[in-house]
């Protein structure tokens, strides 16, 4: 998202696509959803449901935080936010699907 972080993001999105951020080091697993979601639909982040109404966001940050958390290598965790399918990966991937009918 234009204004954010020069974080890696996959342009798609807002068109049904689904979006693949990467999250910096020092970024926040929440922060990266909530963008990556906006991505994919379109929508002002301030617009959106909050992200703590769906899953529980200092675990999420806990379980993914930059000095390893406790994900593992190859941990994630799976939800569904605004419309889409949300997958936050431990290698510091999102992805973000938008469903359909939502």
């Amino acid at each position: 998202m234009p204004g954010y972080n020069n974080r890696s993001m996959n342009e798609t999105g807002a068109d049904g696509n689904t979006v693949t951020a990467t999250r910096d080091p020092d970024e926040s697993a929440v922060r990266t959803v909530v963008e990556a979601v906006a991505e994919a639909t379109g929508d002002d982040p301030l617009s959106m449901q909050p992200l703590y109404d769906v899953v529980d966001t200092e675990a999420l940050d806990t379980v993914f935080e930059p000095s390893g958390g406790r994900a593992g290598p190859s941990g994630r965790v799976s939800f569904r936010f605004n419309g889409c399918d949300v997958t936050v990966h431990a290698d510091g991937r999102t992805v973000v699907s938008p469903v359909d009918g939502s």
